[in-house]
């Protein structure tokens, strides 16, 4: 079994010995000075063990007093190691955000335009897969697919950058525009397998 904090403390105490006890117990490094616990002796009128030493490095209190200096500030120790934690987490989260933002930046300029533009191409793909399995099944409907043409098949990635194309026509040349065009109207999504 583990050793008590409270048992770091011997029946007479120096003020350092205090200051490491707090840290210890509450993981509250660089949170606790010896100024800030002579200040809270001051505050609660604790006496040090008489008579009073000519030196203060000889000066010495009672554990007894002690954990009654513990029980009237444990609340503000424990806020502030929470806030130290908390202010550490923040950091963190900060410094990643701020790492991955770099990193896009990054690969952003390691990208050419045509690399750019396609991968924005693709992701934007994305928005045309529902109107292209609906443009697929009506025209299943119209052919009564499975009975009379078993052999057909859909290619839709490419009626969904077509639909693309068609609706985009400004970022797109005319003969790309043109070909989009053509390809739906001719429904060159649509094809015939080869009969085995």
């Amino acid at each position: 079994m583990g050793r008590k904090p409270e048992d770091m403390l011997n029946e007479v105490v120096k003020p350092k010995e205090i200051m490491e006890y707090f840290d210890y117990k509450y993981d509250s490094y660089m949170i606790v000075s010896q100024k800030t616990i002579k200040r809270w002796i001051d505050e609660l009128g604790i006496e040090c063990i008489q008579p009073k030493p000519q030196r203060n490095k000889d000066i010495r209190y009672k554990k007894s007093d002690v954990l009654k200096l513990e029980e009237e500030k444990q609340y503000n120790l424990l806020k502030k190691a929470e806030k130290q934690i908390r202010d550490r987490e923040i950091k963190k989260i900060a410094h990643a955000s701020r790492r991955k933002i770099q990193e896009y930046y990054d690969m952003l300029s390691s990208v050419t335009d045509e690399e750019r533009r396609e991968n924005e191409f693709q992701q934007s793909l994305s928005d045309y897969s529902v109107p292209a399995e609906n443009t697929i099944k009506q025209d299943m409907v119209e052919m009564c697919f499975k009975e009379l043409f078993p052999n057909v098949e859909f290619n839709k990635e490419e009626l969904k950058k077509c639909l693309f194309i068609t609706d985009n026509q400004d970022m797109f040349n005319d003969l790309e525009y043109g070909k989009a065009k053509l390809y739906l109207e001719e429904k060159l999504y649509i094809k015939t397998q080869e009969m085995n």
